[in-house]
């Protein structure tokens, strides 16, 4: 369901698309879109292998950047690729360690304004959540160096961490209202609960509107 709305809203997307599994490998072709399948070859002992399977991608992952999507987020409108590109070049060329697109929690230190309609406020260390698995850019070695202290880790661990960060500046929250997402990158969480695929409502009927057709399962 993911890779059916990337391709739908991020067409062309001019990156390298890495799926980090277990065993799985992503068969399914998606048109303008440079897809890689990145197995561990490990059959999965379940969610602590998460941090594991991740670590051993940024390992051997030769950018300097990622932009970081769980398994379970789904954009819902076109990706803004120029304003994307925009908030990158800042990013890059100033080193930025992270840039949430979620603001949860909103950022609470300076704020910095990369262009006309994009702005970013510091996430302070010491700050609750101020590391997450949401939508994000990231500094490949800060996250690699996180993971590397806290191996056989699940995702919702590693997101209550505190002070796994802290020692890090520059982590950013894009500046938006409350709870609020980017218009850069517009996306949705698939949330549901253990016993599959209990998704909300609102997704539900999102999935049905675009026509996307569930690919097994």
């Amino acid at each position: 369901i993911q890779m059916q709305f990337i391709e739908k809203y991020w067409q062309n997307c001019p990156y390298n698309v890495y799926l980090i599994s277990d065993i799985k490998q992503y068969e399914h072709p998606i048109k303008g879109i440079k897809l890689h399948s990145f197995p561990s070859g490990k059959k999965s002992n379940g969610p602590t292998d998460w941090s594991n399977n991740l670590y051993s991608f940024l390992e051997s992952y030769n950018y300097d950047y990622i932009i970081y999507f769980q398994d379970d987020y789904i954009p819902y409108k076109q990706v803004d690729q120029k304003r994307l590109d925009t908030l990158l070049n800042y990013i890059v060329n100033n080193e930025v360690n992270y840039v949430r697109f979620y603001t949860a929690p909103k950022g609470n230190g300076e704020s910095i304004k990369v262009s006309e309609d994009i702005s970013i406020k510091e996430i302070i260390p010491g700050t609750r959540w101020r590391h997450s698995l949401m939508l994000a850019i990231w500094k490949t070695d800060t996250l690699k160096n996180m993971l590397e202290k806290v191996p056989n880790i699940t995702p919702w661990d590693f997101e209550k961490y505190q002070g796994l960060c802290d020692e890090y500046t520059k982590f950013y929250s894009l500046d938006l209202p409350d709870y609020d997402t980017s218009d850069i990158i517009s996306f949705y969480g698939m949330y549901g609960s253990s016993n599959g695929f209990s998704f909300y409502p609102f997704i539900i009927d999102l999935i049905k509107k675009e026509n996307i057709k569930k690919l097994n399962g």
